[in-house]
């Protein structure tokens, strides 16, 4: 692909934000659970819907993720299935449970970096 063809690809402002599909819990709803789960002992499900969250390109460079699964799976479960998703950290926006597993999350993350215009590095030797 051409530098011509990647300017015209990248003009949207929101073309510089990686999505990703997430779990956004009712506060509600998760409250009752966190409740339910203090005075019984049993972990109970909050009701939650996917979402989408966006970062961009230059906060990039400041999140970290690891393997993660849902509420419900049992160890042999995830031992035999593997993890279901993925727990992206941020420095500024928090947390957030992302719905692909870390395999297709780093797919996509390097897939959308390969799509960003290339910083130029300076050249800072002095003759």
């Amino acid at each position: 692909m051409s530098e011509v063809s990647k300017t015209l690809i990248m003009n949207k402002f929101t073309d510089r934000f990686f999505a990703f599909p997430i779990k956004i819990y009712d506060s509600l709803s998760l409250g009752r659970a966190m409740e339910f789960e203090e005075s019984v002992g049993m972990k109970a499900d909050a009701e939650w819907i996917t979402g989408v969250a966006r970062i961009s390109a230059k906060d990039l460079e400041n999140i970290t993720w690891q393997d993660g699964y849902s509420n419900g799976r049992t160890i042999v479960e995830v031992k035999e299935e593997g993890f279901d998703l993925t727990i992206v950290y941020t420095e500024i926006w928090g947390e957030y449970i992302c719905m692909w597993t870390r395999k297709k999350f780093e797919e996509k993350l390097n897939e959308f970096m390969a799509r960003q215009p290339q910083e130029k590095e300076e050249n800072n030797l002095t003759l």
